[in-house]
This record gives structure tokens, C-alpha cells and sequence, in this order.
């Protein structure tokens, strides 16, 4: 029996795909109406590839679009996420605040620390997360 790849070793494929989908769902459709060619281009003014004739759009992108989200299983707002830089640069460190989209209190903190192409991140609890809380819940209630 074969080891099934991990998620880590699958991701850049279903990545792929995902955006793939996407773009075709974003393109507008046409036929040639000369040869019968049919292509999707971003353009919503395109000639035929294949003979450079003008061509009819069979599908625009709002078609698309629809039929794209109709497949969607979820839209949902998880968190309002607010990041708290505290310096920039090569090292740069801050906070990333996930709040709760309506009631606004602030659920979880992270801090990161960022240096060139490297980084880490370590998530705040106990009395760490309430000073952070304390301090930032003020501005995370009036943010528009």
C-alpha cells in the first residue's frame, strides 16, 4: 500500500488547480464565427487566434463568475485580523490580532518576528495575552 503525500507535498498542485478554476471563471468565452474556434481570453474584444477574424462572446465573465460561487461551499467572516507592526525592516516583530467580526473582542494574538527570508511566529496566552488585549481592545472597538 502506498504512503499517501502529505498536504505540504500536495499544496502547489491544489494551488494550481484552485487558481486555474479561478481564471477561467474570470475569462470571457468566445466562438469564431469564420473557422469555429473556441478560446477564453481576458479581453471582452478579441480576435481569433487560430485565423484573426472577429469572434462572438459566448460567455462573459459575470456568467461565469455566478456559476463559479454557486459551487463555493463557504463565505464566512472568521475574524477581523488587524496587524500591530512594531518595527519594519530586517528584523521587523509585531502583533497579528484576530478579532471576532461583530462582536470585535480580540480571540487570539500572535507575535512575529521577521528577519530576511526567514520568520516565526508564536501565539500569546495567560497574562501576555491580556496585556496585549488590554492595550489594543480599545482601538480594535472603534476601528472602522
Amino acid at each position: 500500500m502506498e504512503k499517501q503525500q502529505s498536504c505540504e507535498e500536495r499544496i502547489a498542485d491544489r494551488l494550481a488547480s484552485a487558481l486555474e478554476d479561478l481564471s477561467n471563471a474570470t475569462a470571457y468565452q468566445f466562438q469564431c464565427e469564420a473557422c469555429g474556434h473556441e478560446f477564453m481570453s481576458a479581453d471582452d474584444d478579441s480576435d481569433c487566434p487560430e485565423c484573426e477574424a472577429e469572434c462572438e462572446q459566448v460567455k462573459d465573465p459575470n456568467e461565469s463568475r455566478e456559476e463559479y460561487l454557486n459551487g463555493v461551499l463557504e463565505i464566512t467572516p472568521v475574524h477581523l485580523v488587524i496587524r500591530v507592526g512594531l518595527s519594519w525592516g530586517g528584523p521587523a516583530d509585531g502583533f497579528t490580532l484576530y478579532c471576532d467580526p461583530d462582536t470585535r473582542e480580540i480571540e487570539k494574538v500572535e507575535y512575529y518576528f521577521q528577519d530576511w527570508f526567514d520568520g516565526a511566529k508564536r501565539g500569546l496566552s495567560g497574562s501576555a495575552l491580556d496585556l496585549v488585549r488590554d492595550m489594543f481592545q480599545p482601538y480594535v472597538e472603534n476601528y472602522e
